[in-house]
């Protein structure tokens, strides 16, 4: 949990430190409670950045993920 704007540098230095096998988990990924907010909040920098980390990381070929809808979402990834 972290400093979303921040949330693809952090992602990077992280595959960078954990070694084949490890796993890197990060939550608010699913961000449940932005959907009963009102559109404009939904659209907010935050929730953009969270999105586009979640596209990145389902198409990166260097891990495999699962994400877990639990309160906020959660994401566990292994690094291949």
């Amino acid at each position: 949990d972290a400093n979303k704007n921040d949330y693809h540098e952090y992602y990077e230095l992280a595959l960078q430190l954990i070694r084949k096998g490890g796993v890197i988990a990060i939550d608010n990924t699913l961000q449940t409670q932005r959907w009963l907010a009102s559109q404009t909040e939904r659209q907010g920098a935050g929730h953009q950045v969270v999105r586009e980390l979640n596209e990145k990381i389902l198409h990166d070929e260097r891990v495999s993920m699962c994400m877990l809808p639990i309160g906020s979402g959660m994401t566990l990834i292994e690094k291949l």
